[in-house]
Parts: C-alpha cells; sequence; structure tokens
C-alpha cells in the first residue's frame, strides 16, 4: 500500500465523517424548536 493509497483512503473517511455530520446536523435543525 502507497502513501498516496493511504492518503486517498483518509480522504474517503473524512468525506464520510463531514457528511454523517452534515445529515446529523440537519435532522438537529429539523427537530422540534426549544429541544436539545
Amino acid at each position: 500500500m502507497t502513501r498516496q493509497d493511504l492518503n486517498e483512503r483518509v480522504d474517503v473517511v473524512r468525506q464520510r465523517q463531514a457528511l454523517k455530520s452534515a445529515m446529523i446536523n440537519t435532522l438537529a435543525d429539523q427537530s422540534v424548536p426549544g429541544e436539545g
């Protein structure tokens, strides 16, 4: 496994985590106001 492969894999993981965070934030924004 080359360093480039490793970097690409890390980028994919970071993108997934960012996407997950964005989805969670969106769901939180859509939840009932005054809660949380």
